[in-house]
């Protein structure tokens, strides 16, 4: 796994390679289907931080997900598994 930000599927980039949104992610409304998504994002993250990635980057991403209601299974998934990693 790449150490870098442009190997996340969840981060969108700007024409001239800069991040648009930390937080991007593919979405298909079945929650059971997009929390499974999460939780490979989450792993694919987790893998980034291991290998060297860049520590600041989790803020950045939980502060472009949606709040409360508007959550959806993704970021459930997703930050779910973090917390589990972290036990």
């Amino acid at each position: 796994m790449s150490n870098t930000v442009t190997a996340l599927p969840f981060v969108a980039f700007r024409q001239d390679g800069t991040i648009e949104s930390h937080w991007n992610p593919e979405r298909t409304g079945d929650y059971a289907v997009d929390c499974a998504t999460g939780r490979n994002y989450a792993g694919q993250f987790a893998a980034m931080m291991r290998d060297g990635g860049n520590e600041s980057l989790l803020p950045w991403i939980i502060r472009a997900m949606p709040r409360g209601q508007e959550m959806s299974g993704v970021e459930i998934g997703f930050l779910t598994a973090l917390s589990m990693l972290v036990r």
